[in-house]
């Protein structure tokens, strides 16, 4: 799943099953309404990488044998703060 509206970063990946589940990015860079612990997952099932303190953005890069998704915080736009691939 990749989404956004969240005010945080978040990828979400099931223990037992060792893939990312979830992508979410909508971050505002406050917690006044949500923070990284605003999420209905279970800690001891999923592992989380999180960010709420930052504004940022996903940049998914695609070819025919894998997807890249790279996090970036505006204060910090040459380097991801989080990579993610998934290869076919």
């Amino acid at each position: 799943v990749l989404c956004g509206h969240e005010h945080f970063y978040a990828r979400a990946i099931d223990k037992k099953n060792p893939r990312p589940m979830y992508f979410i990015c909508g971050n505002s860079g406050s917690d006044e309404h949500y923070n990284c612990n605003a999420h209905p997952l279970d800690p001891t099932r999923f592992e989380f990488k999180c960010d709420n303190v930052h504004f940022g953005a996903i940049k998914v890069k695609v070819t025919a044998n894998k997807a890249i998704f790279e996090y970036y915080a505006v204060e910090e736009p040459n380097s991801p703060q989080d990579v993610y691939v998934i290869s076919k």
